[in-house]
């Protein structure tokens, strides 16, 4: 049967006066918690909770899922679960329904648009909102019930995507109202829209069957005196399908006029006592179910199969008894206690690997079974490897070192743990291999016995131990500096150790020995010895043997240089008759040396001075005060390892030429301009306008050498021809080049004179010097002419 309820609003007497008019006192009375601000929600549960405390009716609590500001998203977070805490300590203390259950209505109508919870568009935010509460109320009380309500008309949604879930659902309610101008004048008609519209009194008696839920009618009313056909018809809905309890609006509040305890619409107010009265004083319960069974032990890793399990089953179970399975296999069983909640303690199946662990009870509706929890049992020791990193001693299995470093294997990424006696010497990681090095610190020379131990993460723990003998090989350190030289004999000097007086010391250039010195006395020694014959760098170290092993040095460099550095010295500008005939009259020196090498200029034993050559390793220096005659000038430059090279220069210094002299002819085709200089003469020729048509550069390069060189009016070559006559003028070569002096071909005239009769031929040669023409000429030499 269902318990039956009312809403008349927050006044204990307006539910009085509803009491003495209908004839009897409902079971249950419905409340509205403030959704205005979250103060307005906090202050609401000890006020109604005071104010309805000595009403003979039960409670029916509707609980906003959030307030007027703050989103649904926000709320969905848990950064407000404190509110629904608070709440939740204050309504567990108010009057359960007869049914020993607290129905708590969880943001009622949310398929509206009118409420702040409106889950049209943020269905997610609703339902983690929905089981936030639903998980904070239920870790204050086992009591509460949670009804998710929706409006029977007026919805925009489909409420079916807004469902939290089974788990966090006890009762599917929905609000239903008969008004003439939404369901028509004939109220039986329109209490079978009620039934048959989308989503409705059929579809929730449907949905709730499908989720195994008991149904509700958390609000209905009428606000018409014709309304007595459509009471009738849905307080016999709710009797035949069993709700657990409905509620009746009689309140002229929130928009709805659906009072009928002051006699408005007497005849639907008579209809209503008449048809409430086949419900009043019954009591319904939720439909009994089978426990709900969890485990709430975490399981995990053991190294043990001894352990304690315990879980929950629920405080109207209390009494029975759980059984525990490892898979399919009974490993005990535990008597639930008064609060619901069972242990016990229990041996898992002998082997190694997961085990599945679950509990099932049973009570007249059936059996439940929780799910699985896993442990996983592991009692194998893990494998730990100790040793050396290296045996120095005379054998490599001797045990006997001079490093105590040490290494091993354990379980990849295992914290490994080592220690002497009683004494931690310290811990490292395996890396992903297993692999593992450790080095201890303070060791004493003398015999050890280290342990090495691993505990894996079910807690058990292997380990290893290893005995040896940590010994000192020889100290051997070099004292010389080394460096540059330019010398491969050296004198070594170092140290080893007065323990080891008397030993040899190797002395080593590369890997090469170059020496031995015996350790006197003090550890000292001293050896020369000779580089190998080779420029550069030269790594020299020292080793020395004990019954420990060989200790060697680090290494010294020293560089061997041997090589002079290359100097060059000349003249800046040599201006006599040809510029190799080393006379100037400009005493200028110029070349070259190592890059930023000082270079020293003499003559004889007297010092010219220095200059520093530039990065390329190119100087200038010009000597002060030289006189008119001949030089021989020195150039030298000492290197960084001792080394000097030099260049000597001997030139003569005469006077300054004659300065030029410029003469202007009138030609046929306009004026020409001859300048003539100590070694060249300078044709210019001009038009009448004194433009400039072209110009003749004839040089004296040389004795018995002419260069003539022909340009355009904007002096770019034309072309150029250069001249050699020998000594005693009997042979002309004459060579033929391009704007950009490419040879193109060449004369030759050669002379046999005997007497004033001769012999002469003139050969041409093309640009690749293959003759092309050869004549021979007879005659008389007259002025310089050949008369073939």
């Amino acid at each position: 049967m269902t318990q039956t309820g009312v809403y008349a609003g927050n006044n204990p007497a307006d539910f009085a006066s509803y009491s003495n008019w209908v004839g009897s006192t409902p079971n249950n009375v419905l409340h509205y918690l403030n959704n205005d601000s979250w103060a307005g929600f906090d202050s609401a549960v000890p006020w109604q909770a005071g104010l309805w405390k000595n009403t003979a009716a039960s409670n029916i609590w509707s609980v906003p899922l959030t307030v007027t500001g703050t989103s649904l998203e926000q709320v969905a977070t848990g950064a407000f679960n404190d509110h629904f805490l608070k709440a939740a300590q204050g309504l567990a203390q108010t009057k359960a329904s007869s049914d020993g259950n607290i129905y708590v209505r969880v943001g009622w109508e949310f398929n509206g648009s009118w409420e702040p919870w409106a889950a049209n568009g943020h269905e997610a935010a609703f339902i983690k909102s929905f089981q936030n509460l639903v998980d904070t109320f239920r870790s204050v009380s086992d009591k509460f019930k949670f009804v998710w309500d929706t409006v029977n008309d007026g919805g925009n949604m489909n409420p079916e995507k807004a469902y939290p879930g089974d788990k966090y659902v006890d009762v599917i309610g929905t609000d239903v109202y008969y008004m003439t101008q939404w369901d028509g004048t004939d109220a039986a008609k329109g209490f079978k829209g009620e039934v048959t519209r989308a989503y409705g009194l059929q579809w929730q008696q449907d949905f709730a069957a499908a989720h195994g839920k008991a149904t509700a009618i958390s609000e209905w009313g009428v606000a018409s005196d014709n309304a007595a056909p459509y009471v009738q018809a849905m307080t016999k809905w709710m009797a035949d399908h069993n709700m657990v309890y409905e509620n009746y609006w009689d309140s002229n509040g929130g928009g709805y006029s659906g009072q009928l305890s002051t006699g408005a619409n007497a005849t639907a107010g008579a209809a209503y006592k008449s048809a409430i009265s086949s419900l009043q004083g019954a009591t319904s319960t939720l439909p009994l179910t089978a426990p709900t069974v969890a485990i709430t032990s975490s399981g995990g890793l053991t190294n043990t199969l001894a352990v304690k399990l315990a879980g929950t089953v629920g405080v109207s179970d209390a009494g029975t008894t759980v059984h525990v399975l490892d898979g399919a296999t009974e490993i005990g069983t535990a008597l639930v206690q008064a609060d619901g909640k069972w242990s016990a303690n229990v041996s898992l199946l002998n082997q190694q690997g997961s085990h599945q662990i679950s509990a099932s009870d049973t009570n007249a509706a059936g059996t439940g079974k929780s799910s699985s929890v896993s442990y996983t049992v592991d009692t194998v020791a893990p494998v730990v490897k100790l040793g050396l990193v290296q045996d120095t001693g005379t054998s490599s299995t001797d045990k006997i070192t001079t490093n105590a470093a040490l290494t091993g294997t354990a379980e990849a990424g295992a914290k490994v743990t080592l220690s002497e006696g009683t004494t931690a010497l310290g811990s490292v990681t395996a890396d992903s291999t297993g692999h593992w090095n450790f080095t201890p610190t303070g060791l004493k020379l003398g015999a050890h016995t280290i342990l090495a131990s691993q505990t894996d993460a079910a807690g058990n723990t292997g380990s290893d131990t290893f005995a040896f003998t940590l010994q000192n090989a020889p100290t051997v350190a070099i004292t010389s500096s080394g460096g540059l030289t330019n010398t491969l004999a050296v004198k070594l000097a170092g140290t080893v150790g007065v323990s080891d007086a008397g030993t040899t010391v190797h002395v080593l250039d590369g890997a090469t020995e170059i020496g031995t010195a015996l350790v006197q006395a003090d550890g000292k020694w001293s050896a020369a010895v000779s580089l190998l014959n080779q420029q550069g760098s030269h790594q020299i170290s020292a080793s020395d043997t004990n019954a420990a092993g060989t200790g060697k040095s680090s290494s010294i460099s020293y560089t061997v240089d041997t090589v002079a550095p290359v100097v060059k010295l000349g003249l800046v500008q040599d201006t006599g008759t040809s510029s190799t005939d080393k006379i100037t009259t400009n005493a200028a020196l110029t070349g070259t040396a190592e890059a930023g090498a000082k270079v020293t200029l003499s003559e004889g034993t007297t010092a010219l001075g220095s200059v520093t050559a530039d990065s390329t390793g190119h100087w200038d220096f010009t000597p002060a005060n030289l006189k008119l005659g001949a030089h021989t000038i020195l150039a030298s430059q000492t290197d960084a390892a001792g080394n000097t090279g030099s260049d000597t220069f001997a030139f003569n210094l005469e006077s300054s030429a004659p300065a030029s002299t410029s003469v202007t002819h009138t030609v046929a085709q306009g004026y020409e301009v001859v300048t003539t200089e100590a070694n060249r003469v300078v044709t210019d020729s001009f038009d009448f306008n004194w433009q400039r048509t072209g110009a003749e550069i004839v040089t004296k390069d040389a004795p018995g050498k002419t260069i003539d060189q022909h340009f355009d009016k904007n002096y770019q070559q034309i072309s150029a021809d250069v001249t050699e006559v020998t000594q005693d003028g009997n042979r002309v070569l004459k060579q033929f080049y391009d704007d950009t002096w490419h040879f193109t071909h060449a004369e030759i005239d050669t002379h046999n004179i005997s007497g004033q009769s001769f012999g002469s031929t003139h050969e041409i040669f093309d640009a690749n010097w293959h003759e092309t023409t050869w004549v021979a000429y007879t005659g008389k030499h007259l002025d310089g002419n050949i008369i073939g």
